[in-house]
């Protein structure tokens, strides 16, 4: 084959390629024992030991190279990991509370700053009465809208930069992620229903009966 180089290591040393019918000729050898190496890309490497009479005649060698096996093939890739399923949340229960009979039963007592009850859970919302005579700083609910209904009292609801002012029968909306805090105004307390949707239900303060 064409194009293999060859290299001739022994009493003397040469190195050359084979021309187009696959052949080489060294010259000028002196008799002994060589060592023939033969490397040509896509084929095994072959070497071999030659020993050269001293006759001074033309010694002709065949050597034939095996083609190398084919590389391996790259291995697939790993299977990426199975989602893990999210379980189901609980559905809850169905159930009416008059909110005014269940404030006047549990109002907030007179050295209270806030009280929080929670009155209706469920796998998606929290509902809760929110009864406030100090400012409450609700911060940011990252997770969860939430939707303000004014029972009794008044109150000014703070989103961000805004004043929201919030009277008996009004509802203020608050989406995800925005920072707000709730005040009372006028001398009595403000009775809020509020209702966070989209995570379980967390139990913020305990139910009073």
């Amino acid at each position: 084959m064409a194009g293999a180089d060859v290299t001739l290591t022994g009493p003397v040393e040469r190195e050359a390629q084979t021309d187009k019918s696959g052949a080489l000729r060294f010259g000028g050898l002196r008799a002994g024992t060589y060592r023939v190496h033969v490397e040509r890309e896509g084929f095994i490497t072959l070497e071999r030991e030659l020993t050269l009479p001293a006759s001074g005649r033309v010694t002709a060698v065949d050597l034939a190279l095996s083609p190398a096996p084919p590389p391996p093939r790259p291995l697939p890739p790993p299977p990426a990991p199975a989602a893990r399923a999210t379980p189901p949340r609980p559905v809850g229960e169905a159930r009416a509370v008059d909110v005014a009979a269940y404030v006047e039963k549990n109002f907030i007592g007179r050295n209270e700053p806030q009280r929080i009850t929670v009155v209706g859970c469920t796998g998606y919302a929290t509902t809760r009465v929110i009864q406030v005579r100090e400012p409450l700083d609700h911060g940011t609910h990252d997770d969860a809208d939430e939707m303000v209904y004014a029972v009794a009292g008044e109150a000014t609801v703070s989103v961000n930069t805004q004043q929201l002012s919030l009277d008996a029968g009004g509802l203020v909306v608050i989406p995800r992620g925005t920072k707000h805090s709730i005040a009372k105004r006028g001398r009595n307390p403000a009775i809020l229903l509020s209702v966070l949707s989209g995570p379980p239900c967390t139990d913020e303060g305990s139910e009073r009966k």
